[in-house]
């Protein structure tokens, strides 16, 4: 009897089949030249074990913050140095992880890649916030990246993404946004992280990125250049949003409360009176 393939493998194949695929050849075939800094350099996130029927946190997309993963992997080493030692050793390492993860210089290191991604998930502070809530709830959390290409600059990853605003205004109710179209780069991309959602099952969705938010509900696939012939990406219904203040992602058949929201940490991170209210709010469709 054949063993059956964790389905987190079978989505770390997918996003693998396609950084294949899109090789620079194609990418600077498909956008234009001009186009290839935007390239992505390096190997894409890999998921460890997907925490189910929970709190799904989505984002935009990884950071490529070497410095911060290498300071994980270094953990206890770094206790018993001086700042100056631990400058030098999460420097060393910093170039190193850069390293195995640029695509011209190593192979795809795919075991080491998902441990890596297990260990930012227990001890990157960027999700601490993530668990407060989740213990809150007395629940797992799972986090997931609409894309999976590790750029730090939002406006990079939206030249990457061949993002652009159409003219036509979107149907989230009230808030006058346009919809938005991205590359073919980015859709196959956008199959995958829908695959994952149906897979992870959550209970509630909470987007965590004021752009991934603006994809999710306004994002149209356009099947010409003029933008013409245009399907939307995903469905979400808005209708009960005046009742309870959240929406519905629709996908097969199934129906996911989901709140779209800004970052919860960093610069651009909600206040704490913000937060209050989300919390208030993801209780409220967690019931």
């Amino acid at each position: 009897m054949k063993k059956k393939i964790r389905e987190e493998k079978k989505i770390n194949e997918r996003i693998v089949g396609i950084w294949k695929k899109w090789n620079k050849k194609k990418y600077e075939k498909k956008f234009g030249t001009k186009n290839s800094k935007y390239w992505p350099k390096y190997w894409p996130i890999l998921y460890p074990e997907f925490k189910t029927k929970g709190l799904l946190f989505i984002g935009l997309n990884p950071s490529a913050k070497f410095d911060a993963l290498a300071e994980l992997e270094l953990g206890e080493v770094l206790e018993k140095k001086n700042k100056k030692e631990k400058k030098e050793m999460i420097d060393k390492r910093a170039t190193e992880i850069e390293g195995k993860l640029n695509r011209a210089q190593n192979n795809l290191k795919k075991n080491w890649i998902i441990e890596l991604e297990r260990k930012a998930i227990d001890g990157y502070d960027y999700y601490q916030k993530f668990r407060d809530i989740a213990d809150e709830l007395k629940t797992d959390f799972q986090h997931i990246d609409l894309f999976f290409f590790r750029d730090t600059s939002q406006e990079d990853a939206k030249k990457t993404i061949g993002y652009k605003e159409l003219e036509k205004e979107c149907d989230v109710m009230g808030t006058g946004k346009k919809k938005v179209a991205v590359n073919k780069f980015a859709v196959v991309q956008l199959e995958v992280a829908k695959a994952m959602i149906e897979e992870i099952n959550p209970r509630v969705i909470v987007v965590v990125n004021a752009l991934a938010s603006d994809i999710i509900n306004c994002c149209v696939n356009c099947k010409d250049k003029e933008g013409k012939k245009e399907n939307k990406l995903f469905e979400v219904d808005t209708g009960s949003f005046d009742v309870c203040g959240y929406d519905f992602l629709k996908l097969g058949k199934k129906s996911y409360p989901i709140i779209f929201s800004s970052m919860l940490s960093g610069q651009r991170a909600l206040d704490r009176h913000s937060l209050r209210r989300l919390k208030w709010i993801i209780k409220r469709a967690w019931c």
